[in-house]
C-alpha cells in the first residue's frame, strides 16, 4: 500500500474544495465553447456547485474499493447511520 486511505481522503478533498472555489472559472470556459459540444457539456457540468463533492467522493469510494476491496468500502456504508443527516435534511426542507 502506496499511501493510507487517510491520505488520499484528504487530497482528494482538498481537491474538491478547490474544485468547489474554482467553480466560477468552469462556467466561464464553458461558456466560450460552442453549445452543445462534448467540451461545453463537461465543463458545464464541472461548474454545477451540487455535482463537485460527489464527483470526489465518487472517486474516492472507487479508489478505497480497488485499493482495499470492494467489500470494506460496501461494508463501512451500510454500517452508517443517516437519522441525524435525514432529519437535519427535513427541518432544512421545511
Amino acid at each position: 500500500m502506496l499511501f493510507s486511505i487517510e491520505k488520499i481522503a484528504t487530497l482528494l478533498f482538498a481537491l474538491a474544495l478547490l474544485h468547489s472555489f474554482s467553480v466560477p472559472v468552469f462556467a466561464r470556459m464553458a461558456q466560450k465553447q460552442k453549445l452543445g459540444s462534448f467540451s461545453q457539456t463537461i465543463l458545464h457540468w464541472w461548474s454545477e456547485v451540487e455535482l463537485v463533492f460527489g464527483f470526489w467522493a465518487l472517486l474516492f469510494l472507487i479508489i478505497w474499493a480497488v485499493q482495499a476491496g470492494p467489500s470494506v468500502p460496501f461494508t463501512h456504508l451500510t454500517n452508517l447511520n443517516f437519522t441525524e443527516a435525514a432529519f437535519i435534511f427535513c427541518i432544512m426542507i421545511v
